[in-house]
């Protein structure tokens, strides 16, 4: 966390975790193999908290919202971390590729707790959907070019079209300083 991808060495891991080198290699086969299940088990324990306390909300967007405010208010406060993790999602280190699937099912596991239970929702597609739009705005937020408070809005006006294909004409006919007070991007299909 002191100081991003370069930062990190295998020295350094091995010396604050009090475990020899040939340990560390023997359950991660490199750098990007460990920062990746490290924000793997940072997920896992993110999850297993938003099933003990499931997101409040009226609304499947709103409850999207409650849900990855702690995701990205985690993400902004450690960005140093998430840039580390996230460069290293992009390694082709087998290690990191078998983790992939892992990752991909614990994002889908706290979509799906954000959806619950919803009538009349599909919840796999709109998960799928809804897990690269989260991985777009991790990575936003990661890099700095996205606030979490941006990051919000924006998991919440997807999941808003994707659930009422009509949300986009209703957005569009707010007045612009209403859209851009509530986080919204303020050009719309056609405008």
């Amino acid at each position: 966390n002191e100081g991003g991808y370069e930062a990190v060495s295998i020295d350094a891991v091995c010396r604050s975790a009090q475990v020899a080198r040939g340990t560390l290699y023997h359950h991660f086969g490199s750098k990007d193999h460990l920062l990746t299940h490290a924000i793997l088990h940072w997920a896992e324990d993110l999850g297993e908290e938003l099933r003990r306390n499931p997101p409040g909300g009226r609304s499947v967007p709103e409850r999207l919202a409650e849900s990855f405010k702690q995701v990205f208010e985690s993400i902004a406060r450690e960005p140093r971390f998430f840039r580390a993790a996230v460069q290293a999602l992009f390694s082709s280190d087998p290690g990191v590729i078998r983790m992939h699937a892992r990752l991909s099912a614990v994002t889908a596991d706290l979509l799906d707790a954000a959806v619950g239970n919803a009538a009349g929702i599909h919840s796999a597609p709109l998960c799928m959907v809804l897990g690269h739009v989260l991985h777009s705005l991790v990575v936003g937020i990661a890099s700095g070019r996205v606030t979490p408070e941006m990051a919000m809005g924006e998991i919440t006006l997807a999941a808003r079209f994707l659930l009422d294909p009509l949300a986009e004409t209703r957005i569009a006919e707010e007045p612009v300083g209403e859209r851009r007070r509530k986080g919204r991007r303020t050009k719309t299909k056609g405008g």
